[in-house]
């Protein structure tokens, strides 16, 4: 759990590194000639949700845990900013004892105020689906180390190509990290071709 920043490059060869840009058109139309249709796997949270008489846009994933093996994914009211709110269901992939009663099916993945929220173990559906995709190269990282201002200014999993947004972050960043931000992302921007992946 936390923020991470990613400074990336973009580029025309495929690549296990991309972004879906499908939500971020407009914002990222300036990088259109990177944009490339790519099938891939995605989790079906939809159909898991309406399996559950639950509405999957009323979520949003604030963490996700694995131990290699198997991963657990927690969600949070999808309008709540930042990470201190309950947490309202989880879904693993763990295996599903069908015998043990409910309340005796527990999780290993543990979450702050996961304990009271409904669990969905079993298998996870996925869909292969075609979208618009980036594919980039990590130039820059950085890891937590805003102010909370940021948080009113970039959504979960927010994506921007522009510079003035950029120094937006920088605004926000704490004293200790300004010049290491200013060093790995603005001092080494190309206009058309960098852009800054934002993932809580």
């Amino acid at each position: 759990m936390g923020l991470d920043l990613l400074h990336v490059h973009a580029k025309q060869e495929t690549d296990k590194n991309f972004c879906t840009v499908d939500n971020f058109l407009s914002e990222l139309k300036p990088l259109q000639s990177y944009f490339r249709k790519h099938a891939n796997p995605h989790f079906d949270w939809e159909k898991m949700f309406a399996q559950r008489a639950l509405v999957y846009q009323n979520y949003r994933i604030i963490s996700r845990a694995t131990d290699g093996k198997h991963t657990c994914f927690f969600f949070v009211d999808a309008d709540a900013v930042g990470f201190d709110h309950p947490i309202r269901c989880a879904f693993s992939d763990e295996r599903q004892f069908p015998l043990l009663p409910k309340f005796m099916q527990r999780s290993k993945f543990r979450f702050p105020g996961s304990r009271q929220a409904p669990h969905f173990f079993g298998p996870l559906a996925t869909v292969m689906k075609t979208e618009t995709v980036i594919f980039y190269d990590v130039v820059g990282y950085q890891r937590n180390g805003v102010s909370e201002e940021f948080y009113h200014y970039f959504r979960p999993d927010d994506v921007t190509c522009l510079q003035h947004r950029v120094e937006g972050i920088y605004q926000t960043t704490g004293p200790e990290l300004q010049e290491d931000f200013k060093r790995t992302f603005m001092d080494n921007w190309i206009d058309g071709r960098c852009f800054v992946i934002v993932s809580y």
